[in-house]
């Protein structure tokens, strides 16, 4: 048990953030709804977050979009960002078989963590894919769907084919797929959405890492964790560091850095730029975080904004553990 002025408590599939203590909770499933907004539906029902209450999608119920948007955290280290319009279906919410169904519409999967133990697999148009190796995928469920790789590889098995798809191919779910390049700056808002949020992660991912090594507490497994200074749960590699195309880290208690210009490697050639540690966060509407996690209405962001940047305070609060990982291995 990790001393800290908050707790962690599971109340009928919802993890609740209180007071007092942080307590390690190990889940066994995947599809906790980390955020949300605007109009987002579990099911038949609005999604209604709170400060510190989570909703998880469970094995046969649909997540549904229509203006708003969601991010669903599925096995420890693999983030699935949903787009407005669009829908998923929980096939099988287990860590060890995850399966979701794009019924229709956007999804990008950020993918930090891949292990043998924990398998993640989409199923669109027919096809069902399975991740490979770390990276950025999106799939879009249109017509014809389609898949593309801006990192990492991802595998497609279609009538009884199997076909690889690589960074920077994308691979349209027709009746004989080809994997074909494509620009990697060919992106949209939703998918700039889906970068800033990876920021916010990793700015949760300084908080907690640095509170841990801080507390000298060891983790036992890679997992999510929960940061209640910014009021939002964060991926915790169990060893070394994973740095994302984006250009932001996730850090194990072992490798966290010091909140430096060594530790920030600076704007990327892309627009994006690394966690500028001392300054404060705001949500893509402009609101400050301020220790509470950003609300309101669902808001199309702006063309480009910049990044999310890491909180002032990075060793205030505690953290407390997520799911279980699949070996929990970190990437340097």
């Amino acid at each position: 048990m990790i001393q800290s002025k908050f707790t962690l408590t599971v109340v009928v599939g919802c993890l609740m953030a209180g007071s007092s203590f942080a307590q390690n909770v190990i889940s066994a499933k995947s599809g906790l709804i980390n955020y949300t907004e605007g109009q987002v539906f579990l099911g038949d029902s609005a999604v209604k977050q709170k400060f510190g209450e989570y909703a998880d999608i469970k094995t046969g119920q649909h997540l549904r979009t229509e203006e708003g948007r969601a991010e669903v955290l599925l096995t420890p280290g693999v983030f699935l960002r949903v787009a407005e319009n669009s829908e998923i279906a929980m096939v099988s919410n287990a860590l060890s078989d995850t399966r979701i169904e794009v019924v229709k519409g956007s999804v990008v999967i950020e993918a930090s963590e891949i292990s043998k133990e924990n398998s993640v697999e989409f199923l669109v148009g027919g096809s069902r894919l399975d991740l490979r190796k770390n990276g950025v995928f999106r799939i879009d469920a249109s017509e014809p769907p389609r898949i593309r790789a801006y990192d990492g590889e991802i595998a497609l098995f279609r009538d009884g084919q199997q076909s690889v798809v690589k960074e920077g191919r994308e691979m349209l779910l027709a009746s004989v797929p080809v994997a074909e390049k494509f620009s990697k700056d060919d992106t949209d808002p939703f998918f700039r959405w889906a970068a800033r949020r990876s920021g916010y992660m990793a700015a949760a991912n300084l908080s907690a890492a640095t509170y841990l090594r801080d507390q000298n507490s060891s983790i036992g497994m890679s997992g999510w964790y929960y940061s209640p200074f910014i009021g939002m749960f964060t991926y915790i590699p169990l060893n070394g560091y994973y740095r994302n195309m984006w250009n932001y880290a996730y850090y194990s208690p072992s490798r966290v850095y010091e909140p430096t210009s060594s530790w920030n490697p600076g704007p990327r050639s892309d627009g994006f730029s690394a966690i500028d540690a001392g300054r404060g966060m705001s949500d893509m509407g402009g609101r400050s975080y301020g220790g509470m996690r950003g609300g309101g209405g669902y808001q199309a962001p702006a063309t480009s904004a910049p990044a999310p940047s890491a909180p002032a305070a990075a060793r205030g609060g505690g953290v407390s553990g997520g799911s279980r990982g699949g070996g929990g291995r970190g990437s340097r």
